[in-house]
């Protein structure tokens, strides 16, 4: 159960039910879970999570202090600073158009850490920073930063499908100021082009020389806080007319770009996990065309299916098995009866192995049938969490993770009972993470 944080001092008596008293003297470091013999820290917070005869408190640790910056040079990542407890292991969510990603460290004997932050590789949206510590599988308060990786790479000119005599190509685009451009062709490895985007945000270089036949130019960006970003064009042959989504499409509002003509993937987002084993690819197109997908990771080019578009304007793969640590960067191209080709890309991660945690636990308000009670938490995506009793096994709740690897569930526990509660998390493949919750009470006690 959770309880409002009490701040205590020295000399000072914290009181459970009104039955168990523990004393608060000053201590250096305080215990993950403390007990009435257990000494504690001036002003520190606690939430109560057993039965009032047990006096188990867990200390919630009070928020660090966090600065978040770049450093020189687009290939270093961003990094959050700050002071939190000493040897204090400090967790920090980076999260970017609803995509997180997560850094770990430990303070220092004075409390300073320092965090990396992995780039979001995309760009319009400020990534929100949470940084908290962890004591005992607990999240403490936290404190937000703030990190501008500033805007995506966007190409102005050529448009697609522009036509091409041979020769130097001109590209112009926009993106972050001082980001570093760079410009392939073909999915070549060697470049044709390079520059410096401007303080104004603006881009422009000519390439080297290109024969007359279609060119695929992808436009890779790697700016502040090693965060890269790519657009693609396609000039050429004027007999075919391609429009490529950028690759950086992982917002919400991705998909209602999607125009008819052009192709569109629905059934998973730029830069998600994927759930192992068999998964359908499947979006939307126009009607009669043809859709094959390949994918493009290392350059293996291997073709992932293809279909034509239904009367509806839906397509699907048939079901394929994507395993469990493979990344896929899958290109889906159109095309139609009049030779247009438009394509779309998505790169897609397989889930990384967390452990279970609890991050919150709230009783609701109990009546003479018991009480409600509502676990929240993270795990690896995809998995299944199991509450269950430690002594007997017998399981009170299972839910399943989601695709951002955080769960919830609710329901019904009898408030008379004391619960010895073990939470386990097992993921698509097999592994198992397993969690002592340890006692627990569907009862409201007030500290104090």
């Amino acid at each position: 159960m959770r309880f409002l944080p009490r701040s205590t001092t020295i000399g000072s008596t914290i009181l459970l039910g009104c039955t168990i008293a523990a004393l608060a003297t000053s201590t250096a470091h305080a215990s993950p879970r403390i007990d009435a013999s257990t000494a504690m820290p001036s002003g520190a917070a606690f939430v109560a999570t057993a039965p009032v005869d047990s006096a188990t408190l867990v200390y919630r640790a009070p928020a660090p202090t966090a600065t978040g910056s770049f450093r020189p040079g687009n290939r270093n990542p961003a990094v959050v600073t700050g002071t939190a407890s000493p040897y204090a292991f400090v967790e920090a969510i980076a999260t970017t158009w609803g995509q997180s990603s997560k850094a770990w460290t430990e303070a220092d004997a004075d409390g300073d850490y320092t965090l990396e932050i992995t780039a979001p590789n995309d760009g319009g949206e400020p990534t929100s920073v949470l940084v908290h510590e962890l004591v005992g599988g607990y999240e403490g308060d936290s404190t937000e930063v703030r990190l501008d990786y500033g805007d995506e790479v966007k190409i102005a000119t050529p448009a697609s499908g522009s036509a091409h005599a041979g020769g130097g190509v001109t590209v112009t685009g926009t993106g972050t100021p001082e980001g570093d451009v760079t410009v392939f062709a073909d999915r070549a490895t060697t470049a044709v082009g390079s520059t410096t985007v401007r303080s104004d945000g603006t881009w422009s270089l000519t390439t080297s020389a290109l024969d007359s036949s279609r060119h695929d130019l992808t436009v890779t960006q790697l700016s502040r806080g090693a965060n890269t970003t790519r657009a693609s064009v396609e000039i050429g042959s004027a007999s075919a007319v391609r429009t490529v989504a950028s690759t950086t499409d992982g917002r919400s509002d991705a998909d209602t770009r999607w125009q008819e003509g052009d192709i569109t993937i629905t059934s998973i987002r730029y830069g998600y996990f994927y759930r192992p084993g068999l998964n359908v690819l499947s979006g939307r197109g126009t009607p009669g065309a043809q859709i094959v997908a390949v994918d493009r990771q290392d350059g293996a080019n291997d073709v992932m299916g293809s279909t034509i578009v239904a009367d509806d304007g839906s397509w699907s793969l048939p079901a394929r098995d994507y395993g469990s640590t493979r990344t896929y960067d899958i290109e889906a191209t159109q095309t139609r009866s009049d030779g247009r080709i438009s394509t779309v890309q998505r790169l897609l991660l397989p889930p990384t192995h967390e452990p279970v945690k609890v991050t919150d636990t709230v009783v609701g308000r109990p009546d003479a049938g018991g009480a409600t009670a509502t676990f929240t938490g993270t795990a690896t995506a995809y998995s299944t969490v199991t509450i269950a009793s430690t002594t007997t096994g017998e399981v009170f709740q299972t839910v399943e993770v989601d695709r951002f690897g955080q769960w919830s569930s609710r329901g019904n526990w009898d408030k008379t009972r004391v619960y010895d509660l073990t939470i386990s998390a097992k993921a698509v493949t097999g592994e198992v993470e397993t969690l002592h919750f340890g006692a627990f009470q569907a009862v409201i006690v007030p500290i104090g």
